[in-house]
């Protein structure tokens, strides 16, 4: 499953494996992002992701996954990258996947620093 397999991977690789994921799922992601889509949809996109950040720093740092700090900071990393992908779906995946992977891995980078 893939959920299984991302949180076995480095950060750069965790990310090339999600956008890739999104790529080849694009009717999927043109529905889950458009804005006409339940939000039932991105909520669920929403909290697998959160849940996946929030493992992995947990695993990382030792920190307990009801901490609240980490709650915050796995919030906004996951946020970050909903919003990333969210962009490049709804400009038709106008750039390429090692850019999109590039970006949010730089983008996340930064945010893991403070973790």
């Amino acid at each position: 499953m893939l959920i299984l397999r991302l949180q076995e991977l480095a950060t750069e690789d965790f990310f090339s494996c999600l956008v890739g994921y999104v790529s080849a799922n694009r009717n999927v992601f043109r529905m889950i992002f458009s804005p006409n889509a339940p939000v039932d949809l991105r909520l669920k996109l929403y909290r697998t992701l959160e849940g996946l950040f929030k493992q992995m720093a947990s695993e990382r740092i030792g920190a307990k996954l009801r901490d609240e700090k980490l709650s915050f900071q796995t919030c906004y990393r996951c946020q970050g990258c909903l919003a990333v992908l969210n962009k490049w779906v709804n400009d038709d995946f106008g750039q390429s996947e090692d850019l999109i992977v590039k970006i949010i891995s730089e983008l996340d980078a930064n945010t893991a620093k403070i973790l």
